[in-house]
């Protein structure tokens, strides 16, 4: 009798903490459209950064350690040759999802929201149209980019948060 009851305590737990799961994934995949406009803020802030060389306001918006934040910003400032310009297309970094004017994905493999951009890259005077995909996760309050998924070939350069 003790054992069927502790059996159950244990099952409703379980099932208790698994409802508790699923509920906190399906709100944290939500944005309100005053989020959405930070996410998008923050990733025209960071192009912008990058493309004004403004290397310690772009690898603020980053989530970095600290030794990387050092080493990011040294190798960007070391790199002359190195220029990110906006895309020939227009005076936006951002692409739309799907064709929509819906900029903000979530991507539920990482647990992270995604945005795509586009950016025309220059390095030694060769001059590279890249598409990335930008993750951008909640810290705390604020929104901070986690990880950037680019064809640039050179995006080394900027940090340890690029992946090819």
């Amino acid at each position: 009798m003790r054992k069927r009851k502790l059996l159950l305590l244990i099952a409703l737990l379980i099932l208790f903490s698994f409802a508790a799961w699923i509920y906190k994934i399906n709100v944290n995949s939500k944005l309100t459209s005053e989020e959405k406009s930070k996410v998008i803020a923050l990733v025209n802030s960071y192009y912008d950064n990058m493309m004004n060389k403004d290397y310690k306001g772009a690898l603020a918006l980053v989530d970095l350690t600290r030794s990387e934040y050092d080493k990011a910003l040294e190798t960007l400032n070391s790199s002359k040759g190195y220029v990110v310009q906006q895309s020939l297309e227009g005076n936006h970094w951002i692409i739309p999802c799907n064709g929509r004017y819906d900029y903000v994905a979530y991507d539920k493999q990482s647990n992270c929201f995604s945005v795509e951009a586009g950016a025309n890259i220059i390095y030694k005077d060769s001059t590279y149209q890249s598409t990335e995909d930008v993750f951008i996760k909640r810290i705390g309050k604020n929104f901070k980019i986690v990880k950037i998924c680019t064809d640039d070939r050179f995006g080394y350069i900027r940090g340890s948060y690029i992946t090819r």
